[in-house]
């Protein structure tokens, strides 16, 4: 566990990793675009499974990222969050988009102190 250091048995690390490839499946089919709508629903939903337990996994902040699933504004602070724990403060046009994205978003619900406090992050 990242957070609190603590080695899972063998039979959870087999039940992540299994969650985790599910998670991936999902996301990879919802990706084709060979889908119709509700079925790509179905599988974003299926990876929202995975990616609210672990909101800081790669699955998870690719759909933040490609998906902004289920809603834009916790999409973009997951994935603000994921690279600011991967990459700390070092610079990242991904970052600077997605803040000035959010901002945007937070400024069009009224939260102006909120959206200044984002660019200024």
């Amino acid at each position: 566990c990242a957070a609190c250091g603590a080695s899972a048995s063998p039979a959870e690390r087999q039940r992540l990793l299994a969650a985790e490839e599910a998670a991936e499946a999902a996301l990879r089919k919802a990706q084709d675009g060979d889908m119709e709508e509700e079925d790509e629903g179905q599988e974003l939903m299926k990876c929202y499974k995975f990616a609210s337990k672990h909101p800081r996994h790669a699955v998870s902040l690719e759909l933040a990222h490609i998906f902004a699933f289920p809603d834009p504004l916790p999409a973009k602070r997951t994935l603000l969050a994921g690279l600011q724990a991967i990459l700390g403060d070092l610079p990242c046009q991904l970052a600077v988009d997605e803040s000035r994205e959010l901002a945007d978003i937070l400024a069009k619900r009224g939260e102006k102190d909120e959206a200044q406090a984002t660019l200024n992050a």
